[in-house]
């Protein structure tokens, strides 16, 4: 269905060999990638607290997690933990994750931020002195000031010290530097088990990790009554528990960006488990350097590019899914040796068991291979990890264009000349082929990239179906057609959202029927093979620099990337200077001068039809199949060649000369039209003190209908 919906869009491709992750090739691709980031000392694996998505069944890598921020608005929770060893105080201890409490083994505090210690209804506080009076409201006594270095050390009583899970915690206030005075209490709630800086914290601070659920989102074993219930039921159910034990202090609501997943836009949760990473440090200046050499448009892409580099963390790229590619790392049984296998041959090689089954390289039956361990010569079996679908994609460069088995072949097309996406695939397509190919060659893989923006509708909306708008591609294209639906893509600017819809479509239909309309006007009138126009008169020479022009700068901003100056460069230049201007301007003369006057037209529509077909395909071809084939030596549009352009043909006076003598037909026509005098009336003279337009009387004496011009000094005087 994608592959014929792209041919009726005008996609000129090779379908017969597009990129197919689903391909042996294309893993062994990935082995081999995977093989040598191993050797240069990339690869680990290590327990990480990673953003998962309970529906999906994976985790996130950092780059997937870049573009997946909403703006949710949550409940936010402040709790009174009892200090041990102390009568009656307390820590005002916040956070916005209530499922998480379950795993808290630590409070945080910030060394110099001043707490205030006040005591309210009966209770001793301690919480951040910028924040007292929005927490603690009125009524309560300020008892004296301590700073958060004061506060170390403390040991509390956690809120479910009952818990299985957290037997033999010990509670307590740790420092960190993250901890503001103005978030929530200015004491945050650490479970290094539920979140990437929690357990960053809990590294260095030799902090408990509790993990309490499992990858589908259920409390596993060891957590009491929330045991098998689901984290997205959890939160009320915490919050009202926490209420009757006399832990909640009050709730609250915050709304800030949280992170959804990119496929199916659920909230994620972060959840510790073991995981394959890249470490980004031994490539990320090397990266930094081809990214230097890439000519990105808008430039900006290069500078978030870097920027992204700058702040690049280890590539977590597995994932606990069944279905992908499958990740070659054989570990040992007995003495748990890690074998990154590089191609199916290796395998092969390497196998004692399974292999006779492995038709292809996707699980189950590669999960049957065992392999001799070299270390001890045990059994080694497959990790049941895959690889992130950003491998799939950034080995593009090199799986679909047969890297492995025909190096020759690959270097002729290696790198890409062009590749266009949108500007968030910055982090995520284009991150994941700099990546690889830096590991594999040490070579940017792409040279130039186009980027865009979204496709809202007319309105600037985001397309849903609960919204009622969105537009589906057979009534689109039914509708609008191929052609306007390409135009008014790329007429948009690439920093802008492209505003999609029927009545967008409608103008810019109106724009390309120009096209229809000059060639019939054109057909009315050419009875032979056209000629080389000459230039015999000032409007001819015009037009003809102006077309000119108009091939020279539309070429340098297709080279540029600039794809909307060059189509609003073609649109201006067919709809105004030829035929609301020169074919206005040239009415009369078509029936006395009628070849001079068509081989102009001729010629600049046929250069304007050749301009536009990589724009609008369809209309472009059928315009030259009626009007321009039979006097041509090419079948089709698409076999012309671009269309060079004549510098000597180029000339800034006579476009200057032109614009004022417009002003003063357009002028002359207002005033007109004011006087209410009908244009068929023929009037005496003219005036005007617009200077160097002599060669332009005759035009504008007909366009006026005047019979004569004069030079007025002072128009006002003029009666």
């Amino acid at each position: 269905i994608q592959e014929q919906q792209s041919i009726r869009l005008g996609q000129w491709m090779d379908w017969d060999n597009s990129y197919y992750t689903m391909s042996d090739e294309n893993i062994e691709t990935i082995w081999a990638f995977l093989k040598k980031a191993d050797e240069k000392g990339m690869l680990y694996k290590g327990d990480k607290v990673v953003p998962w998505c309970w529906r999906c069944g994976t985790s996130l890598s950092q780059h997937e997690l870049a573009e997946g921020y909403k703006e949710l608005t949550h409940d936010t929770v402040y709790l009174q933990f009892k200090i041990k060893n102390r009568d009656n105080e307390y820590l005002l201890v916040w956070t916005t994750t209530p499922w998480t409490l379950s795993s808290n083994v630590a409070c945080a505090v910030g060394l110099d931020i001043t707490y205030l210690k006040a005591k309210k209804d009966g209770k001793i506080y301690y919480v951040s002195k910028k924040v007292a009076k929005d927490v603690l409201g009125e009524n309560y006594e300020e008892l004296g000031e301590v700073s958060g270095a004061q506060l170390v050390g403390l040991e509390y009583e956690g809120p479910y010290d009952d818990l299985p899970a957290q037997k033999g915690v010990v509670h307590k206030v740790v420092d960190w530097d993250e901890v503001g005075e103005e978030d929530g209490t200015g004491i945050v709630h650490i479970a290094p088990g539920c979140g990437a800086e929690d357990f960053e914290l809990g590294k260095e601070r030799g902090l408990a990790v509790i993990a309490p659920i499992d990858e589908n989102g259920d409390y596993i074993e060891g957590f009491g009554w929330l045991t098998g219930k689901h984290v997205k039921e959890v939160n009320p159910l915490i919050i009202e528990d926490l209420r009757k034990r006399g832990i909640l202090f009050k709730v609250g609501k915050i709304t800030h960006r949280y992170p959804t997943c990119w496929r199916c836009k659920e909230e994620l949760v972060f959840r510790k488990t073991e995981s394959w990473f890249l470490k980004s440090d031994e490539v990320k200046e090397k990266m930094k350097e081809l990214n230097k050499q890439i000519y990105w448009y808008p430039d900006f892409g290069g500078k978030i590019m870097n920027n992204w580099l700058d702040s690049l963390r280890d590539w977590n790229f597995s994932r606990k899914r069944y279905w992908g590619a499958p990740l070659p790392f054989w570990v040992c049984e007995d003495c748990g040796h890690v074998h990154v296998i590089g191609s199916r041959k290796e395998l092969e090689e390497k196998a004692i068991e399974g292999i006779e089954q492995l038709k292809d390289l996707h699980r189950p039956n590669i999960d049957k291979v065992v392999i001799k361990c070299e270390k001890c010569g045990g059994k080694a079996r497959r990790v049941e990890d895959v690889a992130d679908a950003w491998l799939d994609s950034g080995v593009v460069p090199y799986s679909t264009l047969h890297y492995l088995k025909d190096r020759n072949y690959w270097s002729q097309w290696f790198p890409a000349e062009f590749i266009s996406e949108m500007r968030e695939q910055i982090r995520l397509w284009f991150y994941s082929m700099l990546f690889i190919s830096t590991v594999m060659e040490e070579k940017t893989p792409f040279e130039r990239a186009l980027l865009f923006e979204k496709v809202y509708d007319e309105k600037g909306r985001e397309m849903h179906k609960s919204g009622k708008n969105v537009i589906w591609f057979s009534d689109a294209i039914d509708k609008i057609g191929a052609d306007v639906m390409r135009w008014m893509y790329v007429k948009t600017s690439p920093t802008q959202n492209v505003l999609f819809g029927f009545n967008v479509g409608k103008e810019n239909n109106n724009k390309l029927s120009y096209l229809v309309n000059i060639g019939n006007y054109l057909e009315k009138f050419l009875k032979s093979k056209p000629e080389q126009p000459e230039a015999k008169k000032p409007e001819d020479k015009w037009i003809l620099s102006k077309l000119e022009r108009t091939k020279k700068e539309v070429t340098q901003h297709l080279e540029k990337l600039e794809i909307h100056l060059a189509a609003r460069k073609i649109e201006n230049l067919l709809e105004n200077s030829l035929s609301k201007e020169y074919i206005k301007y040239t009415r009369g003369r078509v029936k006395t001068e009628t070849s001079q006057v068509t081989n102009v037209i001729y010629k600049s529509l046929l250069d304007i039809t050749k301009l536009m077909a990589p724009f609008t395909p369809f209309i472009t071809d059928y315009l030259y199949q009626k009007h321009f084939k039979k006097y041509e030596e090419k079948e089709s549009v698409h076999l012309e060649k671009w269309p060079e352009y004549n510098e000597n043909m180029i000339d800034d006076k006579i476009e200057e000369e032109m614009e004022k003598a417009k002003q003063v037909i357009e002028a002359g026509l207002a005033k007109r039209n004011e006087l209410k005098i009908n244009i068929r009336q023929p009037l005496a003279k003219l005036f005007t003190n617009m200077e160097g337009i002599e060669k332009w009387h005759e035009l504008i004496k007909e366009q006026v209908n005047v019979k004569a011009i004069e030079k007025g000094e002072n128009l006002a005087d003029l009666d």
